[in-house]
């Protein structure tokens, strides 16, 4: 992941405040002008079966880009997270992982919210980002 300015990963058990933390972030990072891809790692799937996307996908597309008013899907079983993610990193300034708990090592710096709780990690969050993207500054009060 050469490319890649800065990669926080973000991770605790499900309830323990990842999302909260990594919105507060988001919030505060976007004033600032930093451009950041946030990433969900889920374990169910978000392409449904039968439908256009998973069709594309099983026919042997290499990745799917849905469009939709306003939004945008990239669906694919052809390449590993870390290649996709590398690929659109070029375009973001940091990437926010939540989740991949058991990829975490993989990231220099992770933020561990059940041990800082939300709000600290919210702080930790964006010290770490804009420590490594070398932005000026210091974050303002976090609101989350």
């Amino acid at each position: 992941m050469s490319r890649v300015a800065c990669i926080v990963a973000v991770t605790g058990r499900s309830g323990s405040g990842k999302t909260s933390a990594i919105e507060c972030a988001l919030r505060e990072l976007a004033s600032m002008g930093v451009r950041v891809l946030a990433v969900k790692h889920t374990y169910h799937g978000v392409d449904v079966k039968g439908k256009d996307t998973w069709r594309f996908n099983e026919a042997g597309a290499v990745a799917v880009l849905a469009l939709g008013p306003g939004e945008v899907a990239v669906f694919t079983r052809k390449l590993e997270p870390e290649a996709l993610l590398e690929a659109l990193s070029s375009f973001y300034d940091a990437v926010i992982v939540e989740g991949f708990r058991s990829a975490a090592e993989k990231y220099e710096r992770v933020v561990d919210v059940e041990v800082l709780g939300p709000r600290e990690a919210c702080r930790a969050v964006i010290s770490k980002i804009l420590e490594c993207t070398g932005s000026r500054g210091a974050p303002a009060q976090a609101s989350g």
